[in-house]
């Protein structure tokens, strides 16, 4: 009987680089949903009629900066899922109240 098995190497990586491809995946990952987050904008401003010219203005220097905090907040909340520093986890730990009122349910794929 033949072994049609195909034997790969395995490739064996240092700490530093697990932690460094780890690290590309999250923010590529917190990319992704930032992305997503601005596409849902893009289409509630078509969906409420914006006029194009006003379209420009809602791209100001200060929305852009908005924006790079709502990427930053995701890139955090994806960085304390995996016990990793995040410069947002001081101003989330020290200047937002807890909100016990708030409940996350876990949903089920199946449903």
């Amino acid at each position: 009987m033949t072994n049609n098995v195909i034997q790969f190497p395995k490739v064996k990586f240092t700490p530093e680089e697990r932690k460094e491809m780890q690290r590309e995946l999250l923010i590529d990952v917190a990319l992704d949903m930032s992305i997503s987050v601005f596409n849902k904008l893009d289409i509630f401003l078509e969906a409420i009629d914006v006029p194009e010219e006003e379209l420009s203005m809602a791209f100001t220097p200060e929305n852009k900066r908005d924006m790079i905090l709502i990427h930053e907040a995701i890139k955090s909340c994806l960085y304390r899922l995996h016990n990793k520093d995040h410069k947002l986890h001081h101003i989330s730990d020290n200047y937002i109240p807890d909100l016990p009122e708030l409940k996350f349910e876990i949903m089920d794929p199946e449903e």
